[in-house]
C-alpha cells in the first residue's frame, strides 16, 4: 500500500514569505520534519481537504448542471424588476 503525506510549510523572512511543499512517503519521516519545523519556528499549514467526498461532489455539479426549473416565471423581465425592488434593510435609516 502506497501512501504519501504533503507538508506544507510557510517560511517568512523580513521581506518575504516563502511557501515549500513537501511530499513524504514515511509517517516517521514526516514526524521528525514536523519536530524539526517546530523547533526553528516555522508555520505549518495543513492541507486542504474537500469536506465533501467525491461522489458527492458529482452528485452537487449534476444538480448544477441541470439547471434550475424557471417555468413557473411567467414574464423573466417583469420578475426580475420585481426582484430588485428595493426593500427595507435593518439598521438603515
Amino acid at each position: 500500500m502506497f501512501s504519501f503525506f504533503a507538508l506544507i510549510l510557510k517560511v517568512q523572512y523580513p521581506t518575504f514569505m516563502q511557501t515549500i511543499t513537501f511530499e513524504i512517503e514515511k509517517a516517521s519521516d514526516l514526524q521528525f520534519l514536523l519536530l524539526l519545523a517546530q523547533r526553528i519556528g516555522l508555520k505549518i499549514v495543513p492541507p486542504f481537504v474537500p469536506a465533501i467526498d467525491e461522489q458527492e461532489r458529482q452528485k452537487h455539479l449534476s444538480i448544477l448542471a441541470q439547471g434550475g426549473d424557471t417555468s413557473y416565471i411567467e414574464d423573466p423581465m417583469e420578475w426580475q424588476r420585481e426582484q430588485r425592488i428595493d426593500r427595507v434593510l435593518p439598521f438603515r435609516d
